[in-house]
């Protein structure tokens, strides 16, 4: 069986964190430096919120003349703690990343701040949960099959991953899609021998799959 990807696999490490008396500007001009997007709030070395690019923009004043003006009238500048997200939703280091991927993309936020013992290690990105599902499909001995199940509507599609573990064929990760047609196909991502790899296609296509496209991976 392959062994999940974590958080810990992914995560940027020792993320560059920021105050919430720092002033808004001040730390748009430190992403735009570092070319992030992200970054944990914290207080006293305590996660108390996180803030993004998008909530610097909303923050900053569009004209140069209006921060002038503030500081003018003694209005004080716009700080972080104004415009970040408090009490942030966080992750386990050990969580499986594809959990935290399907977690990213329902509440349509950008990152989750890594905690360990309530302490804080990394973030977790959009860009870093990418990152790591490429690293991984692309790494060293993984074989490449494409699968086509002409017959997909009204029939139950073959079950590639006990075909896979009767040919004693590590499946690494699997892709499916259905066409308007009413075929299925199957990206399949194995690690095995090449005897083994050669077990599992004919098993396949004894089960009906059609090969469409086969290689080792680069």
């Amino acid at each position: 069986m392959t062994a999940p990807m974590l958080v810990r696999h992914a995560m940027t490490r020792r993320p560059i964190a920021v105050t919430p008396g720092e002033r808004c500007t001040d730390v748009l001009h430190l992403f735009q430096e570092r070319c992030i997007r992200h970054a944990p709030v914290v207080l006293d070395g305590q996660l108390v919120g996180v803030v993004s690019d998008r909530d610097l923009l909303r923050g900053v004043p569009r004209l140069i003349g209006q921060l002038e003006a503030d500081e003018a009238a003694g209005r004080a500048p716009c700080c972080i703690g104004d415009v970040m997200t408090a009490e942030p939703l966080t992750c386990s280091p050990n969580d499986a990343l594809d959990v935290v991927a399907k977690r990213l993309h329902e509440l349509r936020i950008g990152c989750l701040p890594v905690l360990s013992e309530g302490v804080l290690i990394g973030m977790i990105t959009i860009t870093d949960v990418l990152r790591g599902f490429t690293e991984h499909l692309e790494g060293e001995g993984l074989q490449k099959v494409a699968f086509l199940f002409p017959n997909a509507r009204g029939h139950a599609a073959p079950n590639l991953a006990a075909l896979a573990a009767k040919a004693g064929v590590e499946l690494v990760a699997l892709l499916s899609s259905d066409s308007d047609t009413g075929a299925r196909m199957h990206l399949v991502r194995t690690r095995s021998e090449a005897a083994a790899q050669r077990a599992f296609v004919e098993l396949c296509q004894a089960a009906g799959l059609l090969v469409v496209g086969e290689r080792a991976a680069a």
